[in-house]
């Protein structure tokens, strides 16, 4: 396994929804809306192009609750999170292409 070191104890990783992407139609609006988190948390990607773009990405977390880390940026429930399993064939394709920025998202990249 690929991630036979990984302390699944220690560490846990989320995929990051952000919950309005329909309202998102110039890309520097994607952009405004993740500065401050992505500033804080260095976690999330936008994706597409102008009047299409999505907000989505991973946080690796020490623990395994995500509420303690995403209430420290004000706006965090305009996001929905989600536990990944690395074990599963889906998540891993996600957090790989996520971490190599080369993650494809219904086609926007």
């Amino acid at each position: 396994m690929v991630y036979e070191n990984f302390d699944k104890e220690g560490f846990s990783i989320y995929r990051v929804y952000f919950r309005y992407n329909e309202g998102l139609t110039l890309i520097f609006m994607s952009s405004n809306q993740i500065g401050g988190f992505f500033n804080r948390l260095e976690a999330f990607t936008v994706f597409g192009a102008a009047n299409d773009s999505i907000i989505t990405g991973a946080l690796i977390l020490r623990g395994q609750d995500v509420k303690p880390v995403a209430e420290a940026v004000p706006d965090y429930e305009r996001c929905d999170y989600r536990k990944l399993d690395l074990e599963n064939s889906e998540d891993n394709t996600f957090f790989e292409g996520a971490l190599a920025w080369d993650l494809r998202i219904d086609d926007k990249k």
